[in-house]
């Protein structure tokens, strides 16, 4: 059994992957974790980043809307994700929308929409 800072640290390392062009092998982290815990949000999310950064966008929103946002509505780093993936993939007006009920958080969250809002201009 993994201790929760092991937890952690795998979840980073994903997520560094996914920043580093090794979307596959952190998808194959984050499938671990999800085997260990399948509730695990921070893990769910990486998939859907996994995802996003190889531009398989319908894989993340699932993931997003039907995993995270199902369990845990209005949680801010699945609704910045699923809007970036909505930016990304040229959904303009929806983008917006979700980028929006976070661009107030005094968080990473918030200041992430605030950039990407502005981007969308």
């Amino acid at each position: 059994m993994l201790s929760q800072d092991q937890i952690i640290r795998l979840q980073d390392i994903g997520i560094s992957a996914c920043h580093s062009g090794a979307a596959h092998e952190a998808r194959k982290i984050f499938d671990g974790l999800l085997k260990l815990r399948p509730d695990n949000a921070v893990a769910l999310i990486g998939k859907a980043l996994s995802h996003i950064v190889v531009n398989e966008f319908p894989a993340a929103e699932e993931i997003l809307r039907n995993q995270v946002l199902a369990q845990r509505p209005g949680d801010p780093e699945a609704e910045t994700m699923l809007g970036l993936c909505s930016v990304l993939s040229g959904r303009r007006e929806e983008a917006q929308a979700i980028l929006a009920r976070i661009e107030r958080q005094e968080t990473p969250c918030g200041q992430l929409a605030r950039d990407l809002l502005a981007e969308l201009g």
